[in-house]
């Protein structure tokens, strides 16, 4: 005999149970970063470079012909790596901001995030200066200390 409800068959509901509740223990625990990036989608960039390969990263820049250097964007515009990378960014390609959220009330976890972050763009940022010195691109700025 079959039970009809609302509807709905529950004896075929009853048997697919334990997928169903597995599909939704997953759903739940799967989806926490999503539901993370929902509610505050302005750091995307920053969870997303936290495990990010830098050298990848550059060669889709590079190929985009995106010279910009990366900086991190908490209170204050952060260009880590080279003192260099830091005059080129302001003096002739520019800075692409990886939004870091401001650094007032923060967590261990946001710590850790903007730390993660700004190692990931000092690796680019001294990847994309290699590249800039290696093609001949970097012109030498005037009144720049020279490179050690």
């Amino acid at each position: 005999m079959r039970i009809r409800e609302s509807g709905t068959n529950v004896a075929s509901v009853t048997g697919k149970l334990p997928l169903v509740i597995a599909l939704v223990v997953c759903g739940l625990s799967c989806t926490s970063p999503l539901r993370d990036l929902k509610n505050d989608p302005g750091m995307a960039e920053m969870r997303v470079v936290q495990d990010a390969d830098a050298e990848r990263a550059l060669e889709a820049a590079l190929a985009r012909n995106d010279r910009r250097f990366l900086g991190v964007a908490t209170m204050a515009l952060e260009i880590p790596g080279p003192d260099e990378a830091y005059l080129l960014a302001h003096e002739k390609y520019g800075v692409r901001e990886i939004n870091g959220g401001g650094d007032h009330g923060l967590t261990e976890e946001r710590r850790r995030m903007i730390r993660g972050a700004l190692d990931f763009a000092s690796r680019y940022n001294t990847l994309l200066l290699r590249h800039l010195r290696e093609t001949g691109r970097e012109e030498p700025i005037p009144h720049a200390a020279p490179a050690e």
